[in-house]
């Protein structure tokens, strides 16, 4: 490898580990912000179906607010929902700046990939919050919103 390879395939290098640290980072952020919005709505939920004292009645009575609890849920999983979409395109083209210039480093060494391998690497991928790991955080901020949701309409009846 003559000097100016090396140092094409360090600045290679240096171009696919800023894509993929920008792409771990996302993800870390993702989590972090699931399970605080998984706490606030554990803590709240908590907060329903617990009473203050024993044989105290819930204070608030109507279908008002069971309604607003719902309209409420849906929003903070609406907005769970877009976020992750957005961090699923995001993540989708870290990954694709990190593989072009692994490819292109790739391709220094003249060392390429089985075919079995690079054609799984093509495969399509699920994007967006479909894709399985963001699916799975919406899902479960769904299931404690709604929840929340049915502890209200029992409460409130």
């Amino acid at each position: 490898m003559t000097e100016d390879e090396r140092r094409r395939f360090e600045s290679l290098a240096a171009l696919t580990t800023v894509a993929y640290t920008s792409f771990h980072d996302r993800r870390g952020h993702e989590w972090k912000l699931s399970l605080s919005i998984w706490t606030a709505l554990a803590v709240f939920l908590a907060a329903i179906v617990q009473p203050i004292k024993i044989g105290e009645t819930f204070p608030l009575r109507g279908s008002g607010v069971w309604i607003l609890g719902l309209l409420l849920a849906g929003g903070i999983v609406g907005l769970h929902v877009r976020w992750s979409d957005w961090a699923s395109k995001a993540n989708e083209k870290d990954k694709a700046i990190q593989f072009h210039f692994w490819d292109a480093m790739v391709g220094l060494v003249q060392c390429p990939l089985p075919e079995d391998v690079r054609q799984d690497l093509n495969t399509p991928r699920t994007v967006g919050w479909r894709q399985p790991s963001h699916l799975v955080q919406t899902a479960i901020t769904a299931l404690l919103s709604l929840a929340i949701v049915v502890a209200l309409y029992g409460r409130t009846l």
